[in-house]
């Protein structure tokens, strides 16, 4: 299966576990080889549910960060707002 090139991909789920039971291989079709060996690669753009992570999870020092969602008009750019109106029209 070929797919298409993508420098970001947006998984919506309903519950943080959800990506792994049958989405999973799907999302590692888009997943660059080596991305996880090299997680600086990766780098979110907002941290989510914070109130329940670890206490030896740090984040990095001014990056949004959220004890529960957030509200994703007032965080997202533009583009990235427009996209998801025209994929979910």
């Amino acid at each position: 299966m070929s797919l298409p090139r993508v420098e970001r991909l947006l998984a919506v789920v309903a519950h943080p576990d959800d990506e792994s039971f049958g989405l999973g291989a799907v999302l590692d079709r888009f997943v660059r080889g080596g991305t996880l060996d090299d997680p600086r690669g990766v780098t979110p753009d907002v941290h989510i549910y914070t109130r329940s992570k670890v206490g030896w999870v740090t984040l990095p020092e001014g990056a949004p960060a959220f004890d529960d969602y957030y509200d994703s008009k007032q965080l997202w750019p533009a583009e990235s707002l427009e996209r998801l109106r025209a994929a979910l029209a």
